[in-house]
Formats: structure tokens, C-alpha cells, sequence
């Protein structure tokens, strides 16, 4: 069709010569009636092609409608996974959080353990005292175990535990205490009447 009127307007202002554009005119009229034969020929649409055509239109619906399902179970999945995965992420801050912190304290513990053991090896004073400690607990324990062996351990602990019931005496209490203070509570003592 738009070659009739392409071709027409061309051939009416002299752009194309006349016996060209009838040639032509014949042969696209020549191929259109050919195509119009063809479909005139082909049987009429029927109900069962109508049907068909309805059941696969029914079938393409009914699996995009399936996908659509798909994509969104995969979605709410995919958000659960997000969720998820950003809750790891926040419970890994807090234990990178506390690893460093506990990486902050173990070096705070060595810095002061080197400082301490460094006034330990200056001091004749502390290195004595340490070493003293260490064969009084050796000493200790060996006497411990040798109480433990002993027959008459269970009247001795008995004995022990009364002496630890026992009240201390004011004199006890007030041992290493300055002088001032053993003056003043042995004064309120004596005002009190022996109730301390």
C-alpha cells in the first residue's frame, strides 16, 4: 500500500518515470493477490483451534503464575538468608569487640607482671621475703600431711575449730594497731567496765 502512494507522488512530481512505477505497481499487485489466494485457501479458525489457543494462553498463565510463587518464596528466603546473615554479622562485631579487649587486658597483665617481677629482681628485700614464703608453704604442706595422717587429727581439728570460735581479746584486736588508738580503746574498756 504505501508503494501505490510512495510511488504515486514520485511519478506525479517527475522524481520517477512512469512506465518504472507501473512495472512495479504490477508486480507488488501480482504477490499481494498470491498472498490473498494463499490465506483465502487456508480452512477457517474452529472452535477446537480457539480451545487450543485457550489452553496453552491457560497453561502460560497458570506457570507464571508458579514462577511468580517461586521468585517470591526465593525472595522471603533470600530476606531470611539477609537477616540472618546480618545477625552473624553483628554477633562477630561484638566477639571481635571482646577478643580485642581481651587481647587489651592480657598485654595490660603482662606489662604489670614484667614491672612487678622487675621490682622483685632490684629488691634483696622482696626477693628474701618471696623465698621465705616458698619454704614456709613447703614446710606447710608437709606438715599438713603429716597432721593428716595422724590418729588424733580429728580431736586436734576439733580444738582448732573451738580456738577459732573463740572471741578475740582486746589485746588481739587491737595488735598492730598505733599506740594512740590501743591507749583509747583500752580506756573505753576500762569506762565500759571489761563489756569490750
Amino acid at each position: 500500500m504505501a508503494y501505490f502512494i510512495i510511488g504515486g507522488l514520485f511519478a506525479y512530481l517527475n522524481k520517477l518515470e512512469l512506465p518504472i512505477y507501473l512495472n512495479g505497481m504490477a508486480i507488488v499487485g501480482f504477490v499481494m493477490t498470491i498472498v490473498c489466494i494463499y490465506s483465502l485457501s487456508k480452512p477457517a479458525i474452529t472452535q477446537s483451534d480457539l480451545e487450543q489457543l485457550e489452553a496453552t494462553s491457560l497453561e502460560s498463565i497458570t506457570k507464571t503464575i508458579s514462577e511468580l510463587k517461586s521468585l517470591k518464596t526465593n525472595k522471603n528466603s533470600t530476606q531470611e538468608e539477609i537477616l540472618d546473615l546480618e545477625k552473624k554479622r553483628k554477633e562477630m562485631e561484638l566477639l571481635v569487640k571482646k577478643a580485642s579487649m581481651a587481647l587489651f587486658f592480657r598485654e595490660q597483665l603482662n606489662y604489670h607482671e614484667r614491672r612487678i617481677l622487675s621490682e622483685i629482681k632490684g629488691s634483696e628485700t622482696l626477693n628474701h621475703s618471696l623465698s621465705e614464703i616458698k619454704e614456709i608453704k613447703g614446710k606447710l604442706k608437709a606438715l599438713d600431711e603429716e597432721i593428716a595422717c595422724d590418729p588424733e587429727v580429728e580431736f586436734l581439728r576439733s580444738i582448732l575449730l573451738e580456738a577459732s570460735r573463740r572471741t578475740p581479746t582486746l589485746d588481739e584486736l587491737t595488735e598492730g594497731m598505733p599506740f594512740i588508738f590501743r591507749i583509747m580503746a583500752r580506756s573505753t574498756q576500762l569506762i565500759l567496765g571489761n563489756k569490750i
